[in-house]
C-alpha cells in the first residue's frame, strides 16, 4: 500500500454541466444504497465517510464543479477533518514558534556568556515536529482504503455519462493561462 502525498487531489473530467453533476450528487446523497456522507453548498460538495465507519482519521473529499469546454472538472482535495486538519497546522505552528523562540532566547543568551539552556528548544520543536508528520503519515495509512472508497463513489456516479478514461499526465493544452502547472506525481485523475 502506498501513502498518499499529503491533501492529495482529485480531478474528474465529465461531460456533464456543472449544474447536473451538483445535481447528481446531491440527489446521490438522498438514496438509501449511497455509501457516503454528503454534505452540499451552492458550489462545493463534501463527500464524506459514513458515520458509522468514521474514525479520526477519516478522510473528508472537498470537490469544486468547474465548466470547461464539452463539460465539467470536478476538483478537489482528500483531507482529514477541517478540525483535524487545523489542530495539525496549528501544532506545525507551534512547533515553529518554539524553534525560533529558542534560537533567539538562546542567541541573546550566549551573547550574555549565560548558560543556553533555551537552545534545547531547537531539536524539542524538531522532534515534535518530525512526531507530528510520523503522526500524519499513520493517519493517512489507515485513512487510505477510506480515500479510496470515497474516489470509487463519485467516480461510480458518472459511470453513465461519457467520461474521459484516458489516463496521462496533463499537458501545457489542457491548463488556462493563469492555472497553476500540476506539480509532479498529480497528474488528474481521469476516470
Amino acid at each position: 500500500m502506498t501513502t498518499p502525498a499529503m491533501r492529495p487531489p482529485f480531478d474528474l473530467l465529465v461531460s456533464v454541466s456543472p449544474e447536473e453533476a451538483l445535481g447528481r450528487i446531491q440527489t446521490w446523497s438522498s438514496d438509501p444504497e449511497c455509501a457516503c456522507g454528503i454534505m452540499t453548498t451552492a458550489s462545493q460538495v463534501d463527500v464524506l465517510v459514513p458515520e458509522s465507519r468514521r474514525h479520526v482519521w477519516s478522510p473528508w473529499l472537498s470537490l469544486k464543479a468547474e465548466a470547461v469546454e464539452g463539460g465539467t472538472r470536478l476538483r478537489g482535495r482528500f483531507a482529514p477533518h477541517p478540525s483535524i486538519w487545523t489542530l495539525f497546522m496549528s501544532a506545525y505552528a507551534f512547533m515553529a514558534f518554539i524553534f525560533l523562540m529558542g534560537a533567539c532566547w538562546g542567541t541573546a543568551q550566549v551573547i550574555l556568556d549565560q548558560p543556553a539552556w533555551a537552545l534545547w528548544g531547537m531539536p524539542g520543536a524538531v522532534l515534535g515536529g518530525v512526531a507530528l508528520f510520523i503522526g500524519s503519515r499513520v493517519g493517512q495509512r489507515l485513512g487510505y482504503d477510506q480515500m479510496c472508497d470515497l474516489r470509487h463513489c463519485v467516480g461510480a456516479l458518472f459511470e453513465d455519462a461519457e467520461v474521459d478514461t484516458h489516463t496521462r499526465a496533463p499537458s501545457a493544452a489542457d491548463r488556462s493561462p493563469d492555472e497553476p502547472s500540476t506539480p509532479p506525481g498529480a497528474a488528474p485523475e481521469r476516470l
